[in-house]
């Protein structure tokens, strides 16, 4: 089952009504592990497909317990995961040979991974306790609301809420159908749009020249004197990719975070508070800031478990204090390097980790050389400057849009793209990109303070009396968003496959 299916929301509405009957926590725990277990189940296309992930939860189950109870180094315990994970995902990028011939899912797998390595350290390092019980373990791994793709909460902040849930009231209850409908405006309507564009830009620039029609006739329109050449077909390839790659970081922006929108709204409706994963990452300044805003919880999730053992472990190697700074440019290198290879199995994902550590660590060195240089105040001041915000800004997603060519393409697509480009014709694309985004930001800049003030508004206008209206009306909103599911195209949930 997914969240754009037909049937999520009856699934969603039963559940719900069942949760409701009693404010007892076991029963609530059991309605939503058994709504999670029919998840899950809905979503592998049979019993056998399902086998190999039930045996990795399970593998994770034992692996935490002996975490808990025994003296084996932890090394042992998490490479025993990794290599579970790694085996069932086929990493091509590893000698592993399948022993099992028939398809199965995988989908929720990584995610299971992440929450079963935090248990199993945390376990060992005390700030979890040791037995954990199996009904509450599984509620953990496979609850509905965050299986397919996050966001990634802590063992400890989620059993604090499965004590307590927040008690549900009208305005809570609102504030979710409001934030799921939200949702599903861009899952199901922005979405598409989007993808549309994109898929027919980027099927242009796979068949150029033949398919520079559109592009072509902009072409001639700005430069009529330009006639058809080697310079024209190079002009509309450029063109093409130009679009296409910001068009795709879009794209992936609004599929990604409107799933997030229905899963925190979906959390709202039963008195939970799932972790936002987005916060306006379209603002970030540079790629340090950009992973504080955009999938948060994974970032997260590799700053505590990956990148802060790593640089303690560097530091530990020098009694200089100055030092650190260096071993971090190292340490968010090797972090992003293992979390761009975590989101596929073949080469290309090597190449898109190299892109995603190179961009962070190397705007690390340029804040510490900068600030060793000039001082802290001066850079400070620089940062305030409207010129270099705007510049900083429109390379940062420049550049994570030019490293999210490695999600769309095989190894195979992107060198042959890099051949039909030419050393000039790459340089000309990413100048293209950074005018399209220096152009674009400053509309999207308009349209969300537009918003944020007539949000704002409403809100002040809204009262207790047409409380019931607002609630019909996200209903409406939810029941027209489905509609238009079953007669239009909805692209796939692209982390659903990471």
């Amino acid at each position: 089952m997914d969240v754009t299916s037909i049937w999520f929301l009856p699934f969603l509405t039963i559940t719900l009504a069942l949760h409701s009957l009693s404010l007892r926590r076991a029963w609530r725990i059991g309605v939503l592990l058994l709504s999670s277990c029919v998840f899950v189940a809905w979503s592998a296309p049979s019993v056998m497909a399902l086998c190999p992930l039930a045996g990795f939860a399970i593998l994770g189950f034992g692996l935490i317990r002996m975490a808990g109870a025994t003296q084996i180094p932890l090394a042992v315990n998490v490479i025993a995961a990794i290599a579970a994970f790694a085996y069932l995902k086929q990493y091509s990028i590893l000698p592993l040979k399948a022993l099992l011939s028939y398809p199965y899912m995988t989908v929720g797998l990584s995610y299971i991974l992440f929450r079963v390595l935090h248990l199993i350290i945390d376990v060992r390092q005390g700030e979890v306790k040791k037995n954990i019980g199996i009904i509450d373990y599984f509620f953990y791994i496979i609850c509905f609301f965050n299986f397919l793709s996050g966001p990634i909460q802590r063992y400890q902040e989620f059993f604090e809420e499965t004590k307590g849930p927040s008690p549900i009231t009208d305005s809570s209850a609102r504030q979710g159908l409001c934030r799921i409908a939200s949702g599903y405006a861009k899952v199901i309507v922005l979405s598409p749009l989007i993808k549309n564009g994109f898929d027919n830009v980027a099927a242009m620039a796979a068949t150029w020249p033949a398919g520079g029609d559109f592009f072509g006739n902009l072409l001639t329109w700005f430069c009529p004197e330009l006639s058809p050449g080697p310079f024209y077909h190079e002009a509309i390839l450029v063109a093409e990719f130009a679009a296409a790659i910001p068009m795709y970081m879009l794209f992936l922006y609004i599929n990604f975070s409107g799933y997030m929108d229905i899963v925190v709204g979906c959390g709202k409706l039963f008195g939970y508070h799932i972790p936002e994963n987005f916060d306006h990452p379209l603002n970030s300044g540079n790629m340090l800031e950009f992973w504080s805003r955009w999938h948060i919880t994974l970032s997260t999730w590799f700053k505590i478990y990956l990148f802060n053992p790593l640089l303690r472990l560097l530091t530990s190697w020098t009694k200089n204090p100055k030092h650190a700074q260096y071993f971090a440019v190292l340490s968010f290198f090797v972090t992003f390097l293992i979390m761009g290879i975590w989101h596929g199995t073949t080469y290309v994902y090597i190449v898109y980790g190299v892109f995603l550590g190179a961009g962070v660590s190397l705007n690390k060195l340029y804040q510490t050389l900068f600030v060793k240089t000039f001082g802290r105040s001066r850079y400070n001041a620089l940062c305030r400057s409207w010129i270099y915000q705007n510049t900083s800004r429109t390379m940062t997603l420049s550049y994570f849009s030019i490293s999210l060519l490695c999600l769309w393409n095989s190894a195979e697509e992107l060198k042959n793209t890099l051949l039909s480009l030419s050393t000039h014709g790459s340089i000309s694309v990413i100048c293209g990109i950074h005018l399209l985004l220096f152009m674009i930001l400053p509309l999207y800049d308009g349209l969300c303070r537009l918003f944020t003030v007539l949000s704002q508004r409403l809100a002040s206008v809204v009262g207790t009396a047409i409380a019931t209206t607002v609630w019909t009306a996200a209903n409406a909103l939810c029941a027209i968003y489905f509609a238009l599911a079953q007669i239009s195209s909805v692209p796939a949930f692209i982390y659903k496959g990471f």
